[in-house]
């Protein structure tokens, strides 16, 4: 399972949230050190050097995304590899690592089992998968109802709705937590990728 934090770059505390909450949950959990969701790169946030970042940087987003697509399908090939990892995984993304989170929905829905943005924000894709997977893959978006960020998501959740609607996309549903403000809503998150693993049909193979 791959969760990916949001500009705050608190990266171990995101994780953390997670690990508390999964239980005896069969997920391996992977947080990458992501420059797509935050909007200043903070040399003292990553273990990049600075002609890394300049170039990662070069053209905002554009270039953004590609480094970090790279390096998260790297790092999970490196799971598969050394801790036995599925072929398929699950991806949340809090606020701005909902970037990549939909990224990743929408470009590499063979490579999903389940996708699951939390408060996210939507960039938009250059380019949109054609894999069949793409009408089967299960997308459940969590937005907490107090989030002062609601106006802002509402346009952009409007748009990643329509963006799956217009390429074939299974429809994906989104579920409003009372009480929640800006948050990675890990309980809900867990316990929808927990729903999806036992259905029969939609288990990962190994």
């Amino acid at each position: 399972m791959v969760a990916v934090e949001g500009a705050g770059c608190n990266w171990l505390a995101y994780l953390n949230g997670f690990v508390a909450q999964r239980g005896e949950r069969p997920f391996l959990l992977v947080t990458p050190l992501t420059l797509s969701s935050t909007n200043k790169l903070d040399p003292a946030k990553y273990p990049y050097d600075a002609e890394t970042l300049a170039r990662a940087d070069e053209k905002g987003l554009a270039t953004r995304i590609p480094f970090d697509e790279s390096g998260l399908l790297q790092a999970l090939a490196d799971v598969r590899r050394d801790f036995g990892g599925e072929e398929r995984f699950y991806v949340t993304g809090f606020s701005g690592g909902g970037i990549l989170a939909w990224w990743m929905a929408l470009t590499h829905p063979e490579m999903l089992a389940a996708a699951a943005p939390a408060c996210p924000n939507f960039a938009g894709v250059e380019r949109v998968s054609e894999a069949p997977e793409r009408a089967r893959l299960p997308i459940r978006v969590f937005q907490g109802e107090k989030d002062p960020y609601l106006e802002m998501l509402e346009s952009q959740w409007e748009l990643a709705r329509e963006t799956c609607e217009r390429y074939g996309f299974r429809a994906p549903s989104r579920e409003r937590l009372p009480g929640i403000a800006h948050e990675s809503c890990a309980r809900p998150v867990l316990d929808f990728f927990e729903s999806v693993r036992e259905e029969p049909d939609s288990a990962p193979d190994r």
